[in-house]
């Protein structure tokens, strides 16, 4: 409505809502494709991001339920110098770690079943010496019984004949 200031008259002009929204509806749909665009882009930077964080991840779980089976060979390839790059190099360390340890228990187990093995080698020879000793020493108290009942013997004839000889000695 337009009223002029001379004549007092009121002018109504009839523009039609179509011409009057063209340019709103424009621009909201502009900024409506901006936005979903805006969205997707974002969704699959995020994506993007998660999956190079990730992809590690599941490397080391991996390597983790591998070691858990008792693989003990599992190295974690992860090149990143951020804290998962860290976290796989702890990891394989660890595992390098865990491999040196239970090589020297199984150096020192072997070591030990040697050890063990000498020991009852040298208890059964020992055994063999006591028995042989003990045999010997057997031997020797039944020799020393023997010459000492000879040795009583003789020393009664020698008494006997010295007694005969003491009697024979008198009759002269």
């Amino acid at each position: 409505v337009y009223t002029t200031s001379q004549s007092g008259w009121k002018y109504i002009y009839e523009i039609p809502k179509v011409l009057l929204t063209k340019d709103a509806i424009k621009i909201t749909n502009y900024i409506i494709f901006m936005g979903v665009l805006f969205i997707l882009l974002i969704t699959i930077s995020i994506n993007i991001y998660m999956n190079r964080l990730l992809k590690p991840l599941g490397k080391i779980v991996t390597a983790t339920q591998r070691i858990e089976m008792g693989d003990l060979t599992v190295d974690v390839d992860v090149n990143t110098k951020d804290e998962i790059g860290k976290l796989s190099n702890t990891f394989n360390n660890m595992i390098k770690n865990l491999r040196m340890m239970i090589e020297r228990i199984t150096n020192v187990i072997n070591e030990t079943k040697k050890v063990t093995e000498t020991v009852s080698l040298n208890i059964y020879e020992l055994h063999s010496a006591i028995h042989e000793i003990s045999a010997s020493i057997q031997s020797i108290s039944d020799g020393t019984t023997v010459q000492t009942k000879r040795a009583n013997v003789c020393s009664q004839s020698v008494k006997n004949f010295g007694d005969s000889l003491h009697g024979f000695v008198d009759i002269f």
